[in-house]
């Protein structure tokens, strides 16, 4: 290696390639080199001086150095090649020598370079083969743990006599014969060093990790049991070390993975919160976090009462809804089979419950990403027995000695106890009240009672017992026997009266008159008419009228005395006139008329 006058390190190296009579030598094989510099290849070349049964002197008509052929083979001229145009020259060619300058060399010129030239002689062109191997390079900065000192490095072996240059951020601290910075290392700065003379190729910067960038992919919502994968990336140099941390608690931090991509293969909404990248190099590190929030549909709702305790009429009641789900559901509560909602809130509140609020409630969540029905949940109300409602079977007129069924039915809750009542006399405790072989006697008032633990309520029923055809028969017989006994009283006692009426004989008058006044029994009887009537009505009260008809005095020749006594039954009432008529149409009135005629 030598320095060129502009001060441009020029590297010559060359290798021989030995063939007998034709050949190309390279002197080395191999070369690395800085980028920005120029090096320079040198390559040696023979042939023999005649070919062999040919009578022709050798001569060289062209050369050239190619890294490439064209699609037929044919390799192309450097100089021909539009990613060496104006920095390739061939020097010294001649004199079985050729020398090929690159300047302003970069990273892509790293190649193998061959070397061709073409004689006269039929069949007379040769290639070194192989080539010469360039690699170029460039200055890249150490940093070491202590962050104490940074040191200038190349893969090429350097000359021991060069100068280095460092700069900070841009600018220059200084010159250093060492590859050596002994300084106080900032997260903050941006260190580059480079060759003295190619300035203007200094090494890559290195400086620590920018805030780094985090992702989701997918990218937007994230719906549970998806594959999804977080990213980390920092600008960095060296570069960054990735590690994945998820915030597990308050303050505690869980390790996921030192890759720069965390894979979450199926997430579940337990992976949802905060997650942080670290990117860390030599010169330092730098944290970001994401929230990874995962959707989900709502899970089944759990329902539950305001109340643990039984739950009477005219109290109040809440019924609350819960579901797990992201975005928050909405709730909607049905009652029963009833397909429309009754409440539209998580919370469903009935200031005074009533028995008709007793049923199943179902409570629905939903969200944009399903939906989900509660199980039923069952609202029990105790209230007190409605009005009781009773029954009499059989229906319509009741006979005596007939079998009688008296039920008393009430919705209540609980179920209600029930109780029969006839004027205060407790008769029975079941629901159902028989009464066999009824009679006139049972006729009356019969009351219900209903009663549970929250109130009572009762209802009555009246029952009228009709008598039988042979209790009627019996009771008509029974009073026709009695009215006739009255009868025959009365017809005795008008007549008593009757003979009590009689003048008795004067004091002195001989009884021989008195026998002549007394008509006798075949000729002058008395004539006496006694009418009885019975009205139908048993129940009215009998008055007994007697009234002595106006007697006049027969003429002497007339000796026929004649009385008319009647006796009527009638009724206190003003409508005796119109009983009377009736009576007397009435098959069943009794008259009774005794007449004595002359």
């Amino acid at each position: 290696m030598r320095r060129a006058a502009s001060g441009v390190l020029v590297l010559l190296t060359a290798t021989v390639i030995c063939q007998t009579d034709w050949s190309v030598t390279y002197n080395p094989p191999q070369i690395c080199t800085l980028e920005g510099s120029a090096v320079k290849i040198i390559s040696h070349f023979s042939y023999p001086k005649y070919v062999t049964g040919s009578w022709v002197k050798t001569t060289v008509n062209n050369y050239f150095w190619f890294t490439k052929t064209t699609e037929e083979g044919e390799p192309v001229d450097l100089r021909d090649d539009p990613d060496y145009s104006g920095r390739v020259s061939y020097e010294k060619c001649g004199n079985k020598v050729c020398h090929l300058l690159i300047t302003n060399v970069t990273k892509s010129d790293s190649n193998e370079f061959k070397f061709r030239f073409i004689t006269n002689q039929q069949s007379g062109s040769f290639t070194g083969v192989p080539g010469v191997t360039l690699s170029v390079t460039g200055l890249k900065v150490n940093v070491y743990s202590a962050k104490t000192y940074l040191t200038c490095h190349s893969d090429c072996q350097l000359p021991a006599r060069v100068s280095y240059c460092w700069y900070k951020n841009g600018q220059k601290l200084g010159r250093s014969t060492t590859k050596y910075l002994w300084y106080q290392i900032s997260p903050a700065g941006r260190y580059q060093c480079a060759i003295e003379g190619l300035e203007q190729f200094p090494s890559p910067p290195v400086y620590a990790p920018a805030v780094p960038s985090v992702s989701t992919n997918p990218s937007g919502e994230i719906m549970e049991d998806r594959s999804v994968t977080l990213t980390c990336s920092s600008d960095a140099n060296p570069a960054a070390k990735y590690t994945w941390y998820e915030k597990d608690g308050d303050q505690n931090y869980k390790h996921l993975s030192s890759e720069q991509h965390h894979v979450f293969s199926s997430i579940k909404s337990s992976d949802s919160g905060w997650y942080w990248c670290e990117a860390e190099n030599d010169l330092g590190r730098q944290t970001s976090r994401l929230f990874i929030d995962v959707k989900y549909p709502p899970r089944r709702p759990s329902v539950s009462l305001s109340s643990s305790g039984l739950i009477e009429e005219g109290e109040p009641v809440t019924l609350t809804c819960s579901s797990d789900a992201n975005p928050a559901a909405n709730y909607t509560w049905y009652k029963e089979d009833n397909k429309h909602p009754i409440g539209v809130k998580s919370d469903y509140r009935v200031p005074s419950v009533t028995s008709e609020d007793r049923g199943h409630y179902i409570c629905m969540s939903e969200n944009q990403y399903g939906q989900r029905n509660s199980s039923c949940l069952f609202v029990d109300i105790l209230y007190r027995p409605k009005s009781p409602l009773v029954s009499v079977s059989p229906l319509g007129e009741i006979m005596e000695d007939s079998s009688v069924n008296l039920t008393c039915s009430s919705d209540a809750n609980p179920a209600a106890n029930y109780t029969w009542y006839k004027e205060d006399k407790l008769l029975s405790s079941e629901q159902n009240f028989t009464i066999s072989n009824i009679k006139p006697e049972h006729s009356g008032e019969y009351h219900c009672r209903v009663q549970n633990r929250v109130g009572l309520n009762n209802s009555s029923k009246r029952v009228t017992v009709a008598a039988s055809s042979n209790s009627r028969t019996m009771v008509i017989a029974g009073t026709m026997v009695v009215l006739f006994i009255i009868l025959v009283l009365l017809v005795f006692l008008v007549m008593r009266k009757k003979r009590s009426s009689v003048p008795s004989p004067e004091l002195g008058e001989s009884p021989n008159i008195i026998k002549q006044h007394q008509p006798r029994q075949s000729e002058n009887q008395d004539l006496h008419y006694a009418s009885v009537r019975f009205l139908k009505n048993e129940s009215d009260d009998l008055y007994m009228n007697i009234k002595p008809l106006r007697t006049r005095r027969p003429k002497e020749e007339e000796t026929e005395i004649s009385e008319y006594s009647t006796v009527n039954l009638v009724n206190n009432r003003s409508d005796s006139g119109k009983q009377d008529q009736e009576a007397a149409a009435d098959p069943s009135a009794l008259y009774s008329v005794v007449h004595n005629l002359r």
